[in-house]
């Protein structure tokens, strides 16, 4: 039997609230294990450059569907720093989204890995509406987004800083309205 199209259409908002809802509790847990000290990490000489790579493979189709001009600069030689790849690629991911969600507009998403001076830095860049001055003190604040109320937790980028700070990193922002927003995560090797 064949449901007709309102049910269908229901049905499927249901699953995308529930998938929703799914995220916001694991981020929730991830944040009470963070703030606990019970969030295990494996500190220990990681290829960056490998970490990079991979985790922007997972938003190919996503990218190309969306036509986001995409430049990644990755070193000729891998980049090896100490820290806790899961939390890596966990910090890469929130950020990520971050840029699509918010900087998707300007359809622009570039990340770059560079070292120097005994340390590794990895930058996100999108090319969206920018995040005024006010409020990039606060973007880092549980539950604070300026994103629509049905697109974000508030939870990605405060998950972001608090798994950089237990791993001995340290990530930043810079942005300029209407032009480039970039986030830099700096691992000390």
């Amino acid at each position: 039997m064949r449901l007709p199209d309102s049910v269908r259409a229901i049905a499927g908002k249901v699953d995308s609230k529930a998938d929703e809802l799914i995220r916001t509790i694991g981020d929730y847990f991830t944040l009470a294990r963070l703030a606990s000290g019970d969030y295990p990490l494996k500190l220990q000489r990681e290829n960056i450059s490998q970490i990079c790579h991979d985790v922007i493979l997972d938003y190919y189709d996503l990218l190309e569907d969306e036509r986001f001009s995409v430049e990644i600069l990755l070193p000729p030689v891998p980049v090896y720093a100490d820290t806790d790849a899961e939390s890596l690629k966990r910090i890469l991911k929130n950020l990520i989204d971050n840029a699509i969600l918010h900087g998707g507009g300007g359809k622009y998403l570039a990340l770059r890995v560079s070292s120097a001076e005994n340390r590794t830095i990895i930058e996100v860049e999108d090319h969206g509406k920018g995040i005024p001055e006010q409020y990039r003190r606060r973007i880092f604040s549980r539950n604070y987004t300026t994103a629509p109320r049905s697109s974000g937790n508030g939870l990605g980028l405060t998950i972001a800083r608090s798994l950089a700070a237990k791993t001995g990193a340290e990530i930043t922002v810079q942005s300029t309205k209407n032009e480039k927003t970039v986030f830099s995560i700096i691992i000390k090797s």
